[in-house]
């Protein structure tokens, strides 16, 4: 099924909900109204569809935190969406800004964590490169700039064993 096939249920019901296309690709669809923008894109490389609301991507785990929902997957993908909206989505669909306002904290939330992740998987491969090395300063010094209890408890002892093999 072409993105233009399955997306165009999606259009008409935003159509009936007074949205309208204000521009439109092979894989790309942006809907407007005076409440809210929302745009479906579909990446060729992987099939997937996103769906942004404003600046936001709209995803599974952002729905599951402020609708506490679970979009169907065993139905297409514009019958899960449409059955989103005429439900608990609709509050989205009317441009509700508190909804809005919502998913923007959320977002924000979700990108700050998944950055301090990956800061943090950095940081522990450093480290464990340091200790591979045995740059034990370097090593302490990296140890004292971090969150120790976001660290598997290992890396405590190893910091103390790296003092204690600079004193």
């Amino acid at each position: 099924m072409t993105f233009a096939e399955e997306i165009q249920p999606i259009i008409d019901y935003f159509s009936r909900n007074n949205y309208t296309v204000s521009e439109q690709w092979p894989d790309y669809v942006q809907l407007e109204s005076n409440k809210a923008q929302f745009v479906f894109s579909k990446d060729p490389r992987d099939n997937a569809i996103s769906i942004f609301v404003g600046p936001h991507e709209l995803h599974d785990e952002i729905i599951e935190k402020i609708f506490k929902i679970k979009l169907e997957h065993d139905v297409s993908f514009s019958e899960s969406l449409i059955q989103f909206f005429e439900g608990p989505g609709k509050s989205l669909l009317n441009g509700d800004q508190s909804v809005l306002e919502n998913i923007k904290q959320v977002s924000d939330e979700l990108a700050a964590a998944y950055t301090s992740e990956i800061l943090l998987k950095q940081k522990i491969n450093t480290l464990d490169s340091l200790w591979q090395t045995k740059d034990y300063s370097r090593f302490i010094k990296l140890m004292d700039q971090t969150d120790q209890e976001s660290l598997p408890r290992h890396y405590q002892l190893r910091y103390n064993i790296a003092k204690k093999q600079l004193h």
